[in-house]
């Protein structure tokens, strides 16, 4: 074999490499920092405090591109002067359309007692707030995602003491955050009727939108959702948990849907003798069922979400967090 010959080899490996799995960013943040949530999606890197936060002085709310580079920082917090305190739900968010925020505030009323105020706020990416709205009790927002047209995909956090037959689980919002689409009732799943319910044993709630559809899954009930946006039509399957032999799978991160309908996520696996693993699983749309795959270079790392037709994966470190993207298999 020839010198270009050998050269053309290892620049194919490496290309090969390349492909499968790499490091493509870094966000750098200060351990004074309070603990933050992050969402990959459409392009970025969302993140925000979690808790009730009350310092109105900083940004509750930064954003970056995929490398880690800061896009924008958003405060939530001071313009709404009567609020106390604020606790972010969740975020979503669309280079070419806009930035919307599901919070809670507390407000000390006129009648000396504590307020709670459920709302849905619209940014630019120039961080304008352009509305803000409140939510009555039922459409309390838990997750939210935001498709091609603008239009924003809520999921309701809990019934409002209202009878579950006649609160909506998804509810879609036009870009001017009124009311389009109800879809579902909670009265359809009767284990999260009266409020949403996720713990570190039966995995967090995931809602994520792509290409059309957007997609829940809801834990311990195991109802996985999706919604043609096109016309609000609703499909919900039962997934129940991968199962290798001897062990038990505990779910680790966000049910991730990819393009071609695949949904993947990690999980601790607690076997004998209290052994531990970390494994990654993806559940085939068209075979129903669950097989083991390794992310290459991202393993390790947790799956936070999907964009771009990649898997992304964050390593979360004191002073940094790393992003790792992995293209679909």
């Amino acid at each position: 074999m020839n010198i270009f010959r050998k050269c053309l080899f290892v620049l194919m490996i490496l290309a090969s490499v390349c492909g499968y799995s790499q490091n493509i960013g870094i966000i750098e943040r200060s351990v004074e920092n309070p603990p933050r949530t992050i969402k990959p999606e459409n392009g970025l890197i969302i993140s925000w405090m979690s808790g009730i936060v009350n310092d109105s002085t900083v940004d509750q709310v930064e954003i970056f591109d995929e490398r880690g580079h800061k896009t924008i920082g958003l405060n939530v917090l001071r313009p709404v002067q009567e609020a106390k305190d604020v606790s972010i739900y969740d975020i979503t968010a669309r280079p070419d359309s806009r930035i919307a925020v599901a919070a809670v505030y507390t407000s000390i009323g006129n009648d000396a007692h504590l307020h709670i105020t459920n709302s849905l706020l619209l940014f630019d990416f120039s961080g304008h707030l352009s509305r803000v709205f409140s939510l009555k009790p039922p459409l309390g927002v838990r997750k939210l995602s935001i498709d091609e047209k603008g239009n924003i995909w809520t999921l309701t956090d809990n019934d409002g003491d209202k009878d579950p037959a006649t609160v909506p689980l998804i509810v879609e919002y036009s870009p001017e955050a009124k009311i389009k689409k109800e879809v579902l009732t909670r009265a359809e799943f009767p284990t999260h009727a009266g409020i949403l319910k996720e713990n570190l044993e039966t995995g967090r709630i995931s809602m994520g939108y792509d290409s059309g559809v957007l997609s829940v899954w809801l834990p311990g009930s195991t109802d996985y959702i999706t919604v043609s946006t096109g016309d609000s039509k609703a499909t919900v399957t039962k997934i129940q948990m991968p199962k290798r032999a001897n062990y038990t799978e505990v779910p680790l991160s966000r049910f991730i849907r990819e393009t071609s309908g695949d949904l993947v996520a990690e999980f601790r696996e607690d076997g004998p003798n209290d052994a531990i693993d970390l494994a990654y699983f993806r559940w085939s749309a068209s075979k129903r069922s669950w097989s083991q795959f390794k992310p290459g270079g991202c393993e390790g790392e947790r799956l936070e979400g999907f964009s771009g037709g990649r898997q992304i994966y964050l390593n979360y470190r004191d002073e940094r967090t790393d992003i790792c993207a992995a293209p679909v298999q």
